[in-house]
């Protein structure tokens, strides 16, 4: 399985890529083209097109949730899609992520409406639980946050049966792939924390053993006892590697370097895991 990085808060310097606060990645495996997330515009299809990863290729749509910075994008997708390609992909995302989401930024109400584009495609197909959407890969939506340390922060508001009400995230989802040196775990943000999404993955899967654990993590506000709480937590799962990006955060990425194997990832990264 290959994975590359199309859009991530960081991009190395001396390239043309761009970044942006926002997250999409390409996976490509056993034939399939998955798009994960598309970031907040269509920036990850301009560092696509620099990197020449097969965005055209595309089959599957999977989103992580329904917030701007991961569905921004969709409607430069929209358009690509109509213009560059006779098929539609399929999409895969929980039922919440159809829902308008509000934000409240420098005084002005800012909302975003991801149903407005997905329920326009026949091939949108709102998931909930788990779901295989490959072989070896799974689908892992409506992520319930199961570990003590990890209480959902309530974030902006959503619109759910025509009621505005706080944004606890119930479309958290993520993507799980099986290899022989145990899971990859792909999150977008881990709104339920990563703790409780490694937990649904063993659940899923069965396997225990962790390769690689990519994707933002959602600790760039979180306070120091709950950061060392998820080191702590994530040292007895034995990983053999971690990217952590996007909302990760600096405070927790420096302290997870001290004990744990991270790796960097970015707009750009690139990686092949053994099938």
């Amino acid at each position: 399985m290959k994975i590359t990085v199309l859009t991530d808060n960081c991009v190395r310097c001396g390239t043309t890529l761009t970044a942006e606060h926002g997250f999409s990645l390409l996976l490509e495996t056993n034939g399939r083209t998955i798009l994960f997330d598309t970031g907040q515009s269509g920036r990850f299809l301009d560092n696509a097109q620099i990197i020449g990863a097969p965005i055209e290729a595309v089959d599957t749509v999977v989103l992580s949730h329904g917030h701007y910075d991961h569905t921004g994008g969709l409607a430069a997708l929209s358009g690509y899609l109509s213009d560059y390609t006779k098929t539609q992909p399929d999409f895969f995302f929980h039922p919440a992520a159809l829902c308008r989401r509000k934000r409240i930024r420098n005084n002005k109400v800012l909302i975003n409406d991801p149903g407005e584009i997905l329920n326009g495609y026949s091939t949108a197909h709102p998931t909930e639980g788990t779901l295989q959407i490959s072989d070896g890969l799974w689908l892992l939506s409506g992520i319930e946050s199961k570990v003590a340390f990890e209480k959902r922060r309530e974030g902006d508001e959503i619109e759910q049966n025509s009621v505005w009400v706080p944004d606890r995230v119930p479309d958290d989802a993520a993507l799980v792939w099986e290899g022989p040196q145990g899971l990859v775990i792909i999150a977008g943000c881990a709104h339920a924390g990563i703790c409780s999404t490694i937990e649904a993955a063993i659940a899923a899967t069965g396997e225990e053993r962790i390769a690689d654990l990519i994707g933002g993590l959602h600790l760039v506000s979180a306070s120091k006892s709950r950061i060392h709480a998820s080191r702590e937590y994530l040292e007895g799962c034995r990983l053999r590697e971690i990217h952590p990006c996007h909302c990760t955060g600096f405070e927790a990425t420096i302290a997870f370097s001290k004990t744990l194997p991270v790796k960097d990832c970015r707009v750009g990264w690139t990686v092949n895991f053994e099938t």
